[in-house]
């Protein structure tokens, strides 16, 4: 299942925030997107998801037009969202979040959900608004995996987490590669993008300015501080 963003614009009112974004995910591929605060990647991200549309331009999923559809359609097309905010259901325990979301077609079963995420096993009961910081990544995570998702897009999976947590939420990226589950990964580490990526785009400005396999990036750090702003 490839993703395809074509040419687009997308607008906040009446600032312009992209200005002809391109950028693919294929089939089984991590793509990381990188850029400084106020680039517009989470801007991109809500624009494959439908729920701040591009003005103009294309976005197609396996072949499809799915720009202009609504988030909920794009949803059953088989991409899930994981976004910036941790957006458990407060009210519900995590068991109920998790099977909030199940799609009986989904290989994600709550058996093999536990497995991949062994932290909530012992948190089944507890409500999300109990949770810390670094158990509610897990479990949003976990519950778009629940969907059965063809591709997870996920926005700053490591923003504000421990160092403890951001290593087991690595290892959890590290094992979904070998699933040959697409990602589009917006990512604040930019030695966690490095590993896990096969390609990656820098945005800058609301434009893609670089796209490479990391090892491009590593062989000259010099592409980091002229377009992020910082010396690798």
């Amino acid at each position: 299942m490839e993703l395809a963003v074509e040419g687009i614009h997308t607008y906040y009112g009446l600032s312009h925030v992209l200005h002809g974004v391109d950028l693919r995910v294929r089939p089984g591929e991590l793509v990381g997107l990188l850029g400084r605060n106020g680039a517009g990647k989470t801007t991109t991200l809500r624009s494959i998801m439908g729920l701040t549309p591009p003005a103009r331009g294309t976005i197609s999923y396996n072949g499809e037009v799915i720009s202009g559809k609504k988030p909920y359609q794009i949803a059953r097309k088989g991409i899930a969202y994981v976004p910036e905010v941790r957006d458990v259901f407060s009210n519900l325990t995590v068991e109920e979040n998790l099977t909030l979301a199940h799609d009986p077609r989904s290989p994600w079963t709550m058996p093999r959900i536990l497995e991949w995420f062994s932290p909530l096993r012992d948190l089944m009961d507890r409500k999300g608004s109990n949770l810390s910081g670094g158990q509610q990544q897990m479990l949003v995570i976990a519950r778009a995996l629940m969907t059965g998702p063809q591709l997870l897009v996920l926005d700053e999976p490591s923003q504000g987490l421990a160092p403890l947590i951001v290593n087991a939420v690595l290892d959890i990226l590290r094992e979904l590669r070998k699933e040959n589950l697409s990602v589009l990964l917006v990512e604040q580490s930019i030695r966690m993008a490095m590993e896990l990526a096969d390609r990656i785009y820098i945005l800058s400005d609301g434009k893609i300015v670089h796209e490479s396999p990391p090892e491009v990036l590593a062989g000259d750090p010099s592409i980091f501080e002229r377009h992020i702003g910082i010396a690798v």
